[in-house]
């Protein structure tokens, strides 16, 4: 029974090598991620058309300066600013800009256009120009992080700020917040696409590309922002038009860039699919009555790298069966192998001078026979085993041999005959 379990179970690992989708059990909605949370939504209906750990608060790294740049768009339009208004940058942005940001240097004493801002934050992701934008409007970061707080709050947004850029580990924010404000700005403010979509400019004569390169690869793609640090992974927020079709996909806490890139390009794939075959009149009765798809999980045990899991797992699985059966063979030959402790019974070989060579043959014969059915496997506590017969005087009698308790349980010790 052991041998065909286990020979089944070295066929099944080699069909599941052979054949990784033949356990296929993921539903129809699944996309393999590798980001930790992600969405995508219906820019014209805001309709959810796939979601993975919508609710799960992460940290957006530099995503945060999409909530920065949306505050920056307000001012213009309530008219506090034009895209010609010159920003001074203070001593502690142009610190930052040169001891940790590196990314575009200021120069002390300087200011630069709200245009030259809008470019430093969508291209190479300047941290000090959120810096030089917050200290300017609100005259604090602190100040500058609770209107980004009320503004958040007023767009329905579940999210906490604490610092303008996103370079620190305070900020939280779900995909789903990243896809409200990314719709939120682009519908009141769509000439942020203009930066979005950018794909380098110069800035002191040395020219900064913009870090999102889905931009150079797909012409549908126009924005719209990148982020990544230590803690938070690699985030971005990817949007598409295709045939007068627009949709936003948010992916957080991816472990590499290319893993980045590379499940939005597939959620974007995969949301204009849906699109495809949905009434726009329905997708906004979802989106009004709150209705989402499925929950998209992290792994399903029959699907891609799930597949190989569960190859691992039954591999080990089967090692442990193969190792515990082996163990037991060896155990038994050990013990079958293993002399008995206590008095050496007489041998046929050396036979005891005051027995007849044909009784102790025959005796030997039947103590042999004992030690050796004995010796297999486990005993009880007390044994009674009967000889068959002995041989004394040409008369065969029946006589009865007492086995003493074993001091190992796979032993037999003492015997001795009964008078």
């Amino acid at each position: 029974m052991k041998k065909r379990a286990i020979a089944a179970l070295c066929i099944l690992l080699l069909l599941l090598s052979l054949q990784p989708g033949a356990l296929a059990c993921a539903p129809e909605n699944f996309v393999y991620l590798n980001s930790r949370a992600a969405i995508v939504i219906d820019y014209e209906t805001g309709a959810v058309l796939f979601r993975r750990n919508m609710d799960m608060e992460l940290d957006p790294a530099s995503l945060t300066k999409i909530m920065t740049a949306y505050i920056l768009f307000e001012e213009i339009a309530a008219g506090n600013l034009t895209m010609d208004t010159l920003i001074p940058v203070s001593e502690h942005a142009v610190h930052i800009s040169t001891t940790i940001d590196h990314r575009a240097p200021f120069s002390e004493g300087a200011a630069y256009s709200v245009d030259t801002f809008f470019k430093l934050i969508f291209l190479p992701s300047s941290n000090a120009a959120t810096i030089a934008v917050a200290e300017y409007i609100s005259g604090s970061q602190e100040a500058f992080t609770e209107r980004m707080n009320a503004t958040a709050e007023r767009l329905g947004m579940d999210a906490r700020y604490g610092t303008a850029h996103g370079l620190w580990d305070s900020n939280r924010k779900t995909v789903l917040c990243a896809a409200i404000l990314t719709r939120s700005i682009l519908r009141e403010f769509p000439e942020v696409l203009q930066y979005s979509s950018l794909e380098s400019f110069l800035f002191y004569d040395t020219e900064y590309f913009n870090i999102n390169r889905l931009l150079f690869d797909n012409e549908e793609i126009d924005g719209f922002k990148t982020g990544a640090t230590a803690t938070a992974g690699y985030c971005l927020v990817t949007t598409a038009e295709r045939d007068g079709q627009r949709i936003i996909v948010v992916t957080l806490n991816a472990p590499t860039r290319a893993d980045a890139f590379a499940d939005s390009e597939d959620l974007l794939a995969y949301g204009f699919a849906a699109l495809e075959d949905r009434d726009p009149d329905d997708l906004l009765a979802d989106a009004l009555a709150g209705d989402l798809p499925p929950e998209n999980v992290e792994t399903y045990p029959c699907t891609q790298d799930g597949t190989e899991m569960m190859i691992v797992i039954l591999a080990v699985i089967g090692v442990v069966i193969l190792g515990s059966a082996l163990f037991v063979f060896l155990w038994k030959k050990r013990n079958q192998n293993k002399p008995p402790p206590g008095p050496t019974p007489p041998s046929s070989h050396d036979p005891p001078p005051d027995t007849p060579p044909d009784e102790e043959q025959d005796r030997s014969e039947k103590l042999t026979g004992i030690f050796a059915a004995g010796g297999s496997g486990p005993l009880g506590s007390k044994l009674l085993i009967v000889a068959k017969r002995k041989r004394d005087g040409g008369k065969d009698i029946q006589v009865e041999f007492a086995l003493e308790e074993a001091r190992e349980t796979t032993d037999i010790v003492d015997y001795k005959p009964k008078d």
